[in-house]
């Protein structure tokens, strides 16, 4: 928490007026005001550049959106802001002749209680959404990128899992899960089209795939991708997938692991080192000695 903020915004946000959202819930109007610089306590930086990203993500100050700063209210009548310096700030921006601004009081004993609720908070207590619940979240909201993914999903025979809830996932229901990053990554570094055949060939190959490893499936399509000749009707067609189904008797995660290793376990390069290490496998094990050029996967940082 600051009782400042450090960096400096972008020069097309200086020029920018801040859009207010809505209007003041009525039972925010009920909270008890204090000075918008009431102190904090042991305050760690408050980024500039983070507080423009909440604004461009809202569109402006969005009373739907912001949330009351906590702040610890002592018996001696001294007050700390301990939780929601970000929107204390933001508060500030929109409102620049506000001096005052509502607040979610609690009574502490000690300061030494705001430091221990500060780091309850900060430290594991409140859980952030998931990838994947923010997704299911955002696509039930209209949004139309969520729905071209959703159509994705569905081509390619997978679904997106928030909960066990009604509409709580989203794409093809009868279809195993993968991560939402994992497929997205997946449909960036190849197609619908590659993905789809990955999905198909890891679901005969592993029994029971409620769920498709999101590295093997990024992976996998980029293979078909950049190796014509072993994806549908290429010249190595049948003895790649003969191989690869031969791996049966792996899990998804223990082979992927293996094959991530020995393709270099490049940083920030998991997909294309999975790809590398499949194609070095196959190579190795098929009869018939393919005529494939790992340098190929150079392109891609592996």
């Amino acid at each position: 928490m600051s009782n400042s903020t450090i960096g400096e915004f972008t020069k097309k946000f200086q020029k920018r007026k801040i859009s207010v959202i809505g209007k003041e819930p009525t039972w925010m109007t009920h909270l008890p005001n204090v000075p918008v610089d009431i102190p904090s306590l042991v305050n760690r930086p408050t980024q500039n550049k983070t507080l423009e990203k909440h604004f461009k993500q809202a569109g402006g100050f969005d009373w739907c959106l912001w949330d009351p700063p906590k702040v610890g209210v002592l018996p001696s009548g001294e007050q700390y802001l301990y939780d929601g310096d970000h929107s204390r700030h933001m508060y500030k921006i929109a409102f620049p002749t506000a001096r005052t601004m509502p607040i979610a009081p609690r009574d502490m004993d000690t300061r030494e209680d705001i430091h221990y609720y500060f780091a309850q908070i900060n430290g594991g207590s409140r859980k952030n959404a998931s990838a994947e619940e923010k997704f299911v979240h955002q696509f039930l909201s209209g949004d139309v990128k969520s729905e071209a993914v959703v159509k994705q999903l569905k081509a390619c025979g997978l679904q997106i899992f928030c909960t066990d809830e009604k509409n709580g996932a989203v794409g093809d229901m009868s279809g195993p899960t993968v991560r939402y990053r994992g497929f997205t990554k997946s449909i960036k570094a190849s197609s619908v089209g590659a993905v789809k055949s990955a999905v198909s060939l890891i679901k005969t190959t592993f029994k029971s795939v409620d769920a498709i490893h999101a590295e093997l499936l990024e992976g996998l399509s980029i293979v078909l991708t950049d190796y014509p000749e072993v994806d549908d009707h290429g010249v190595y067609e049948e003895e790649f997938c003969e191989w690869f189904k031969a791996n049966k008797v792996n899990e998804q995660r223990s082979v992927t692991t293996s094959w991530k290793n020995s393709g270099g376990a490049i940083h920030n390069k998991q997909g294309p080192s999975v790809a590398r290490g499949i194609l070095l496998d196959f190579v190795k094990k098929c009869a018939v000695k393919p005529k494939l050029d790992i340098a190929r996967l150079g392109k891609r940082g592996v």
